[in-house]
């Protein structure tokens, strides 16, 4: 479908037709669309997004063999997380994207069973397989707890058993699809398939908005902390002049290095979310009650960080219930790289959503 826009061969109406198509003009215009004929490569900082449409079972196999290849050239671990339509992969550090398209390109075909049985075999995943074979074979007990289990000591003694060499061929045969990925090596290699790189898309980031931004764990990892960032750069403020009161309308990601007012000249403008939009309307009022008080005075702390710290301030006002005190805080804090900072806004989302029941 994102090939041939055949709409009218799927279930739906012209409102989700519309949106598609929306959707996919966004795409268009700002990458290529990833297509059963097209494989695209985003790189970013410490992170690589393979948006291929091969299926859950095809992109696990091949995200363990990229992964496995990326690692023994980079000499450290990579994370690699999948869905059916792009592969994930967290780097250890900042990697070109020849080196990622130059890796995918070096699997050749007739070569991905025995890259998978290299690449499983110290895998956690075959471990877990193996602890249910054992089960069958009578190794383990059925009712025994996994809580007590030593899996690598266990998985080390029937190493070359019956049962170690059936855990494998679960894995390969079950759980990782190897004759589907050899096609997809093999229309890659004859070029039936292309590869093109680019930078992180909508489509790209998909895949980490919609699963793992979500979780929220204690310690987000480097991939979460970019989906965080890509959200805060959609969302939509109003910069509100101090002076004269008129507002405009811009995207975080798009908001200028220097706010200036295009009516009065104005610098001191706050950058307000849609529902405190209208508290601009206070600078105008002659008699202001204590809470338009209060109110006039936050949004003047709001134009005061937006005037210090420009887009980054922006960025964490841009974040769910973070206010100028609570963003004041997070902009004092000296923060060595990007994800620190993205991590200390990440956390007053967090916050906000715990407290927000007893402030409503």
């Amino acid at each position: 479908m994102r090939r041939l826009r055949n709409f009218p061969d799927y279930p739906g109406d012209e409102g989700c037709v519309r949106v598609l198509k929306e959707y996919f003009a966004s795409q268009d215009e700002k990458s290529v669309m990833p297509t059963d004929k097209v494989v695209t490569v985003e790189v970013a900082d410490r992170m690589a997004i393979v948006n291929c449409c091969f299926g859950t079972k095809v992109n696990e196999t091949l995200g363990k063999i990229y992964s496995a290849l990326l690692t023994a050239r980079l000499g450290e671990s990579i994370g690699v997380t999948v869905d059916p339509y792009r592969i994930i992969m967290e780097l250890p550090r900042d990697v070109e994207k020849d080196v990622i398209v130059g890796t995918m390109r070096s699997v050749k075909p007739g070569s991905v069973e025995a890259l998978c049985r290299m690449t499983i075999l110290n895998s956690s995943f075959l471990r877990w397989r193996f602890v249910y074979v054992a089960k069958k074979f009578g190794i383990v007990e059925k009712e025994a707890d996994h809580r007590f289990m030593n899996f690598g000591r266990l998985f080390e003694l029937h190493k070359d058993t019956p049962a170690y060499a059936e855990a494998i061929n679960k894995v390969l045969w079950e759980d990782l699809d190897i004759p589907n990925t050899e096609k997809v090596v093999s229309m890659i290699s004859n070029g039936e398939i292309e590869l093109v790189t680019g930078r992180l898309s909508a489509i790209g980031l998909e895949g980490i908005t919609r699963s793992k931004e979500l979780m929220q764990p204690v310690r987000a990892d480097h991939s979460i902390l970019m989906a965080l960032k890509k959200r805060l750069e959609d969302e939509i403020l109003f910069a509100s002049c101090m002076h004269c009161g008129s507002q405009s309308r811009f995207r975080v990601g798009d908001a200028p290095k220097k706010f200036i007012c295009p009516q009065c000249g104005g610098v001191m403008i706050a950058v307000l979310k849609n529902y405190e939009r209208d508290t601009v309307k206070l600078i105008k009022e002659p008699a202001l009650s204590k809470q338009e008080r209060m109110d006039l005075q936050k949004m003047s702390k709001n134009a005061n960080l937006v005037y210090e710290q420009g887009r980054r301030a922006v960025l964490v006002l841009a974040g769910r219930g973070i206010g100028p005190d609570t963003a004041a805080r997070i902009l004092r804090t000296l923060h060595s790289e990007e994800d620190e900072f993205l991590r200390d806004i990440m956390n007053a989302e967090i916050l906000f959503a715990k407290n927000k029941r007893f402030w409503d």
